[in-house]
């Protein structure tokens, strides 16, 4: 099971909290949050329940909240431009290489980085040294996992969890969208 809430409109960071309260609430009945610990890496979990998994991801006025049975890590970014030496900065040589073969804009650096911080932030890992991780390049598979990006006018997100597996991305706004 993976199941993705969504809010657009509203401040990221609350947005995200609200997420987690109502996939708790709606998912496994939980009307309270459980406390929150933080794993070495800083990933959120709860520890009277591991068996509950979930990621949350913020950018502006868009928040998102993963929840699986087992790790899970998303992201969302807010399509913008930054300082020109950044994308050879924290790519590697082959999403480097990918970005350019691409047009080299903002959105596929967007694409490029989701897709990282999701990978990295499914295990609880540490983006430090990005340049060194490279997940699988769009339009390849990840062995025994779900790599997916998805987007929308003006931002990139990305989701990455045991797979392959169908989830679900609900917008709070109603708009849903199913996935295998």
């Amino acid at each position: 099971m993976l199941l993705i809430l969504g809010s657009r409109n509203e401040e990221g960071r609350a947005a995200s909290r609200r997420l987690l309260a109502l996939g708790l609430r709606e998912i496994w009945g939980l009307e309270e949050m459980p406390p929150v610990e933080r794993g070495p890496m800083g990933k959120p979990f709860f520890p009277s329940m591991p068996h509950i998994h979930f990621n949350l991801s913020h950018s502006g006025d868009l928040a998102l909240c993963a929840f699986s049975d087992q790790s899970v890590g998303v992201d969302i970014e807010r399509v913008r431009p930054h300082r020109a030496g950044l994308p050879r900065y924290v790519l590697s040589d082959r999403e480097y290489q990918w970005f350019q073969t691409q047009g080299g804009g903002w959105e596929k650096f967007c694409q490029l980085w989701t897709r990282k911080e999701s990978w990295v932030k499914r295990t609880g890992g540490s983006i430090a040294g990005p340049a060194k991780i490279c997940p699988p390049l769009p339009g390849e598979q990840a062995e025994g996992l779900l790599l997916h990006d998805f987007s929308g006018e003006g931002w990139h997100a990305a989701v990455c969890a045991a797979g392959p597996q169908e989830y679900r991305l609900l917008w709070r706004d109603g708009a849903e969208d199913n996935k295998t």
